[in-house]
């Protein structure tokens, strides 16, 4: 039995995580007991589960870059660029980009696919392009596209008798809640084997996919490099989720273009520090450690009035304020009202301080209208907080329990309604699909910032989506995201 000394009366250690020296480690999750040194200087016994090292983080570390490919692959994509542009200008082209990006559900004359009794034509059940594309439209729907919803219900049915390898995977998750960079990974190859396929345009597709993996390597092995220098593993127990790769992943969704590299170093840095915060206080601090973090983070500030503090930081403030709170909670074991629970939890759930982290490495593309507007917190960045916390606490119901922590907006909602578990997880994931039309809504209607920062919320919502589609892929990244990872990275 090892003894620690772990959030002592300084909190001297750094907010970082380390680089593992194993690689690719195959092993269960288990539970260890250390002893610990609390804030008053006694010696307690304390159990928590001890979380393995990442299995990608020494892969990245160590892997091998042909930077003479990188700049051939810039060649090509230079000279391909203005012939691929051309096309897309050109009718057919035009056609093209209205049909897949500029779809306006306001004016989609769906009423084409029925018959005169209100139902859809039978000749679409033949048709299995069509009723994929329909089906992919529905997911653009708003509060009040009831006609969509019908599509909705009519599409999926139909595709489920389909056994295509594309149709399977826009059931499992549409393309309109999916990351860009799987889209493209999933239907590259499928393309390919299309009869009327542009050669062209085939290529350009591949060689530019290849060249952005090859960028997101290189920053791998910089975000790797940190990771290991800055070694969290000498200074902590191994209680936290040690998810950098991981992190640097699912910021693809928020930014996939090659010109904002440095963005993405800079975010899954801040990811990480986010992450290590989140589990010290819902996986191993006792409640005085959590209050001597939280106040310590309270009286951090580069200036001494509040009202200067940039908005990023007082988000962070806000996001550790909001996991102290539920850590009171849950220590407590209290299951608080299920309207009080998401109140508190919509901040801890991180999209707001992301956010504002996302705002932050932008750096000048992103304006000061931008930190006030996302300060009001709006219906688009609420709904978006909403979705995440249900998600997280749908599909992660079975190892909060097994540690413990009941303070979960399933056991509020089932304490609060007086029903079932399987009720409440049908209203939840019903309550999921809502804030799905409220964010298209949103989307549509709010003008007070510019697309970029629209399309900044809109891909952490993907990213929420992969993330929690059915598994907790943050914590239990073996499954799912793991394939993806080995789609975008290693593929």
């Amino acid at each position: 039995m090892e003894t620690i000394s772990v959030l002592g009366r300084k909190l001297g250690f750094h907010l970082s995580l380390p680089c593992r020296s194993s690689s690719f480690p195959d092993k269960r999750t288990k539970h260890v007991h250390f002893k610990a040194i609390t804030c008053d200087g006694q010696l307690s016994n304390r159990k928590f589960r001890k979380l393995p090292p990442s299995e990608w983080t020494h892969h990245f570390h160590s892997v091998s870059l042909d930077v003479s490919e990188m700049d051939a692959l810039k060649r090509e994509i230079d000279i391909l660029k203005p012939k691929v542009k051309n096309m897309f200008m050109s009718s057919q082209g035009t056609d093209r980009i209205l049909m897949i990006y500029l779809l306006d559900i306001r004016s989609l004359h769906i009423f084409r696919f029925k018959e005169s009794n209100g139902n859809f034509k039978e000749t679409l059940k033949g048709d299995a392009k069509g009723i994929l594309s329909l089906y992919e439209a529905a997911h653009l729907r708003t509060t009040k596209d009831y006609i969509l919803e019908e599509a909705l219900t009519f599409t999926s049915s139909h595709l489920k008798s389909l056994v295509a390898v594309h149709i399977q995977n826009a059931l499992f998750l549409s393309q309109r809640w999916n990351m860009e960079m799987l889209v493209a990974v999933k239907y590259i190859p499928f393309y390919d084997q299309e009869d009327d396929h542009d050669e062209m345009l085939l290529k350009f597709a591949k060689i530019s996919f290849r060249s952005l993996q090859l960028q997101y390597l290189q920053e791998l092995k910089i975000l790797t490099n940190w990771y290991k220098d800055v070694d969290i593993a000498s200074k902590l127990p191994p209680y936290f989720r040690d998810r950098l790769v991981e992190s640097h992943f699912l910021i693809q969704a928020v930014f996939i273009e090659p010109q904002v590299s440095r963005a993405r170093i800079m975010l899954t840095q801040y990811y990480t520090i986010l992450g290590i915060i989140d589990d010290t206080f819902d996986r191993y601090a006792s409640l005085p450690e959590a209050e001597i973090l939280a106040n310590s983070v309270k009286r951090w500030s580069p200036n001494h009035a509040m009202d200067k503090q940039p908005q990023y930081l007082k988000d962070v403030k806000a996001f550790v304020k909001a996991n102290f709170e539920h850590a009171k909670w849950a220590q407590a074991t209290h299951l608080p009202s299920f309207e009080e629970y998401m109140e508190v939890a919509e901040v801890e759930i991180t999209p707001y301080v992301a956010l504002a982290g996302c705002f932050m490495c932008l750096g000048k593309m992103t304006t000061k209208e931008a930190y006030k507007w996302l300060k009001s917190r709006p219906r688009l960045v609420k709904s978006v907080c909403v979705r995440g916390r249900l998600m997280n606490d749908i599909t992660g119901l079975e190892d909060d329990m097994s540690r413990g922590q009941i303070t979960n907006a399933v056991n509020c909602y089932m304490k609060q309604y007086g029903v079932t578990k399987q009720d409440a997880l049908r209203e939840l994931h019903q309550m999921v699909v809502d804030t799905d039309n409220i964010i298209n809504e949103e989307l549509l209607t709010t003008t007070d910032v510019s697309r970029l920062v629209l399309k900044t919320i809109m891909g952490l919502a993907q990213s929420i989506s992969v993330l929690y589609n059915g598994y907790e892929g943050f914590t239990f990244p073996e499954g799912k995201i793991k394939e993806y990872m080995t789609c975008v990275f290693v593929n």
